[in-house]
């Protein structure tokens, strides 16, 4: 077996650990879905909610910004 198939066969062996332990995560227990999926779900969206508050101040500060330098002319 030469370098290339090793290293093949190391990275398809560890996408299966990361396979099994991924199952095994889910499977412990069967409320993780609908509770902590949820959790997850509501948190991205959350994150994302806050990304678009965080980019609409910034939206703000520049024209308020802009019209104080129009001012100042």
């Amino acid at each position: 077996m030469n370098e290339t198939d090793r290293k093949r066969d190391e990275s398809q062996a560890a996408d299966i650990r990361k396979r099994q332990n991924w199952a095994a995560k889910f499977s412990r227990r069967k409320t993780y879905q609908k509770d902590e999926l949820i959790d997850d779900l509501n948190t991205d969206s959350f994150i994302a909610q806050a990304l678009k508050n965080g980019l609409n101040l910034v939206r703000i500060a520049r024209e308020a910004a802009e019209e104080a330098a129009k001012k100042k002319d």
